[in-house]
């Protein structure tokens, strides 16, 4: 809220607002400022206060129609961009997966590779077995 120059009270709320526009520049840049005016409810003091300023650029229509090409192509590289970090999230999810999937074959591999060697051993157990109980005769 603006203050009162005079006696520094607050004033919520203006008489009037209007905008104004600024000088053009040798660049083609002007501004358009909102004015509001307040009358102070304490002294009666009235004074302008600007509420907002927007800057424009005149341009002439070739390059318009240059600016306006270029901001369609931000917005297709934007969509690019963002369907590329879908594609990446969608590869990082299918990696996790095939790892899972080598990482259960590895366990599965070493699983009969041990369940053979299990059989193994079981078979010269028995082969020690019978090899004792004939010295224990």
């Amino acid at each position: 809220m603006p203050k009162c120059p005079d006696c520094k009270v607050s004033v919520s709320r203006p008489e009037r607002t209007w905008t104004i526009a600024g000088d053009l520049k040798r660049n083609g840049n002007f501004f358009e400022r909102k004015v509001a005016f307040y009358t102070c409810p304490q002294c009666q003091s009235r004074f302008p206060v600007v509420a907002g300023s927007t800057k424009f650029k005149i341009v002439h229509e070739a390059e318009m129609i240059i600016l306006k090409k270029k901001a369609l192509d931000g917005e297709k590289l934007v969509l690019k961009v963002k369907e590329m970090g879908d594609d990446v999230q969608n590869l990082s999810s299918q990696i996790i997966e095939l790892n899972r999937k080598i990482e259960l074959e590895q366990l599965n591999s070493k699983q009969t590779g041990l369940t053979a060697e299990v059989e193994i051993l079981k078979e010269i157990r028995t082969n020690l077995a019978e090899e004792l109980s004939a010295f224990q005769k």
